[in-house]
């Protein structure tokens, strides 16, 4: 009975040690990948996601706004304006239409 309970006590010690060491390498590599020259990567987020475990990543994406000119002066100053003349039309065909 004694030698029972010495063995369920060394494997609960031993268990405990692993996960503390395994708890640790992983925070820091957390850490590491926080410092990383690549944040922000893809790759990045795939290495952050594996060093916590988790089989999937979330990527923030920016806002994009765009400029809503006033007039056509304000326009042309973020666009350049081509005219241009077609000089042959094609039609292809397109399922069920014809489109030119």
């Amino acid at each position: 009975m004694l030698k029972l309970l010495i063995s369920a006590v060394l494997v609960i010690a031993v268990s405990s040690i692993l996960i503390t060491l395994t708890s640790n390498s992983a925070n820091s590599k957390i850490q590491e990948l926080e410092k990383s020259k690549d944040r922000g990567k893809l790759s990045w987020y795939a290495a952050r996601a594996k060093a916590r475990g988790q089989t999937e990543a979330k990527v923030a994406v920016p806002v994009i706004e765009y400029a809503v000119p006033e007039d056509l002066d304000d326009a042309l100053a973020y666009y350049s304006l081509v005219v241009v003349e077609p000089v042959e039309k094609k039609s292809y065909p397109d399922e069920s239409t014809i489109t030119s």
